[in-house]
């Protein structure tokens, strides 16, 4: 089990349509793999977080890399899954002030805030310990 998430630049401002319309066709390729997970939108930045297994989720990641809708800045693996974060959530699309019953938006500052030089580095368990506070949101 691998979880992989990321954090990307996108090429130009994607409209509400644009993003829901790209987290629907990836949970339905998601669940048709075995992958979960979520996807973060707050233009410019995209932050994901996909987990499942090891050769589907690196099969996925060349794909998202070679997407030029967007640039990855930062990367961070977790190779020691044993089991999912996000077992319900093909790809649940976040959005800020569209989830009013779930307060992550000081996650989202926290997760922004750590430079892209660092998320491999010593900050990477703040990047970890920030996608399991969105864990325990799940319902």
């Amino acid at each position: 089990m691998l979880g992989v998430t990321y954090k990307s630049e996108a090429a130009h401002v994607f409209s509400d349509a644009e993003v829901e319309e790209l987290a629907e066709k990836a949970a339905e390729f998601n669940a048709s793999v075995g992958i979960t997970g979520y996807l973060y939108y707050a233009h410019p930045v995209f932050l994901q977080y996909i987990e499942g297994e090891t050769e589907a989720i690196e099969s996925l990641m060349e794909q998202i890399a070679k997407d030029p809708r967007h640039t990855i800045v930062a990367t961070a693996k977790d190779e020691d899954r044993v089991s999912r974060r996000f077992p319900s959530w093909s790809m649940r699309l976040f959005q800020p002030g569209r989830d009013p019953e779930i307060n992550l938006q000081s996650i989202w500052s926290d997760m922004l805030s750590i430079e892209a030089l660092d998320w491999p580095g010593e900050r990477s368990n703040s990047i970890w310990r920030c996608i399991e506070k969105i864990s325990s949101t799940q319902a």
